[in-house]
């Protein structure tokens, strides 16, 4: 239902705001509007997965880029009853890029043209015959059109008008470019002036980066709205195949050290209770504390490393996430899921301890720990076999 509406419709911003709003509070607590309760910066989630996010994605790029696949259709000029209709009633003779909006026009249309300005730079025309490109307002040379590169008076001065075609101005132009449209423009002129090939039409294209393709899809769109995003070493570490969803969320998690610990909620306060670490009650509570530098977590630590044969990954939280981001962490999946397991059990532990007043000892929690971590080796073992 979503993705019908933001196809047809741009929605306002209010509306965008309230359902992330309700993204966040059924991933952050479980429904609950009370505020206080995010982990991790919105902006952080909707990165994709192997950049340090959960892949979700903003609803305002979202509903543009969904947006795009009926502009780029009116721009392509698809034969529907639709863009006709747009084309003659609408546009008319001139270009999708100059149209001015009218008052009395509809307003799903009118906010539809708004989107026009964010997806220009991605829209080329490949020349071939030049005879259905827009010399003045279509990108056919460099990276902008000749709107932008040189004023109305230099364009008109040779004949040209805004619905000339490029095939008419190529022709004129003879290989050269006029000397004060060079002298305007050097560095977007210093390109050889394009040939036309009358064996086939203009081709529009999306352009992403180098690689231009005529075929739109809105994946392709999207990749180009949401930009460049960097990726994060350790993400692959924490979402890998056969991975625990649980154990893999708390993880993510740990590794941006947002989890709650007392370090973390000091910050928060002005005047924070000072509470000791749960687990060993000697040390004051903190990330760094917990994994694995408490008695008790280092224990456990201990146990599960001799259980998966994994003595030589180091046992403090800077030292993992420095082996993590630099592409060395564990390599087989049971480590992988021996240290994500140990992360979640030892998080759970001591939240347990705090909230229900409950405790077991080292061995418990690392049984807990070794029986998640082979019948998740089990289910993956059957689920390869049954592919």
């Amino acid at each position: 239902m979503q993705l019908y509406w933001m196809m047809v419709f741009v929605l306002p911003s209010a509306t965008t705001h309230e359902l992330e709003g309700l993204f966040r509070d059924f991933l952050w607590a479980q429904g609950d509007s009370s505020r206080g309760k995010c982990k991790v910066a919105w902006e952080t989630v909707c990165k994709p997965v192997l950049c340090g996010g959960l892949g979700f994605k903003r609803l305002s790029s979202w509903n543009r880029t969904l947006i795009t696949k009926q502009l780029w259709d009116l721009l392509s000029k698809r034969e529907t009853l639709w863009v006709r209709w747009i084309w003659r009633f609408r546009i008319l003779n001139g270009s999708l890029w100059s149209i001015i909006p009218r008052p009395h026009w509809s307003w799903t249309f009118r906010k539809m043209l708004t989107v026009l300005p964010m997806i220009r730079p991605f829209i080329f025309s490949l020349l071939g015959d030049g005879h259905h490109t827009n010399a003045w307002e279509d990108v056919w040379m460099g990276t902008q059109p000749l709107s932008r590169l040189i004023t109305y008076r230099q364009f008109s001065r040779l004949g040209f008008d805004r619905l000339t075609e490029a095939r008419v101005v190529i022709s004129t132009l003879n290989g050269e470019w006029p000397p004060d449209w060079l002298s305007s423009n050097p560095i977007a002129f210093a390109q050889q002036v394009p040939t036309l090939d009358d064996s086939r039409q203009d081709v529009l294209t999306w352009r992403h980066g180098a690689v231009m393709d005529s075929e739109f899809s809105v994946k392709l769109a999207w990749r180009s709205i949401d930009g460049q995003h960097q990726l994060v070493a350790w993400a692959k570490y924490v979402w890998f195949k056969n991975h625990i969803p649980k154990h893999g969320f708390c993880m993510w998690t740990a590794c941006h050290s947002w989890l709650p610990t007392q370090d973390r909620i000091s910050s928060w306060k002005e005047n924070p209770p000072d509470m000791r670490c749960p687990l060993c009650n000697s040390c004051p509570d903190s990330h760094d504390h917990l994994f694995f530098n408490c008695v008790y977590s280092r224990e456990v630590w201990r146990k599960v490393k001799n259980e998966v044969d994994f003595w030589g990954f180091p046992d403090t939280w800077n030292v993992i996430m420095e082996l993590l981001q630099d592409s060395r962490g564990p390599s087989t999946t049971i480590h992988r899921l021996a240290l994500s397991a140990s992360v979640y059990f030892l998080w759970r532990e001591r939240n347990r301890r705090i909230f229900q007043n409950a405790n077991q000892p080292v061995v418990q929690t690392f049984k807990l720990i070794r029986n998640s971590i082979m019948d998740r080796m089990a289910w993956g073992r059957i689920t390869d076999i049954s592919s």
